[in-house]
């Protein structure tokens, strides 16, 4: 969130074909931000491989679905399809290793 609302100064509310950018901006920061999604999808399938993969943050929820759907299309896929779970843990939220 930081990168997306600080460097590049966008809402991270709303989705990046919303933003209110010139075409030729809103073109170079999808590409920038699919190069980041693949890199994120890869890293994700790695460690899917070596085991269980659960994404913890601080933020609070829906956050990682939100930022997915806005920005990271791809990554929200492979959350879903490994079945990754995600922890808020402002919410204190505790989860069972087998």
């Amino acid at each position: 969130t930081t990168y997306i609302r600080d460097d590049l100064r966008l809402d991270w509310r709303t989705p990046i074909r919303l933003q209110s950018l010139a075409h030729r901006e809103k073109v170079d920061i999808m590409k920038l931000l699919s190069k980041c999604a693949d890199n994120a999808c890869a890293a994700l399938r790695g460690a899917a491989a070596l085991g269980q993969v659960v994404l913890v943050t601080l933020a609070r929820s829906p956050w990682v679905r939100d930022s997915c759907a806005n920005f990271f299309p791809k990554v929200a896929s492979i959350i879903q399809e490994l079945r990754i779970h995600v922890v808020y843990a402002q919410e204190g939220e505790q989860i069972e290793y087998d």
